[in-house]
């Protein structure tokens, strides 16, 4: 998870509901400290794996997870996504 300027906690997470197939991650967001993360972004349509989210400089993050229209598993992927903060 990485907090913001103005508090607000992001995290990586898979839209899965069963643990039997991959679902494509999403970039999440929170204002009340991490308890919720009610508005999601997708980071791909494709499924992925294990993921890891880095704040690259105060617009951007940056999450590094498995992901492949294969597999899940299929490559790394690295992608940039900027962060719009309330005003």
């Amino acid at each position: 998870m990485v907090r913001t300027r103005t508090g607000t906690v992001l995290a990586v997470a898979e839209g899965r509901v069963s643990s039997a197939a991959r679902a494509p991650l999403t970039l999440r967001a929170g204002r009340d400290g991490g308890l919720t993360r009610p508005t999601a972004q997708p980071v791909s349509g494709l499924p992925a794996a294990c993921s890891d989210l880095v704040r690259l400089d105060p617009e951007t993050v940056g999450p590094l997870h498995e992901t492949g229209g294969f597999s899940a598993y299929s490559t790394i992927t690295f992608r940039r996504i900027p962060v719009e903060e309330p005003r």
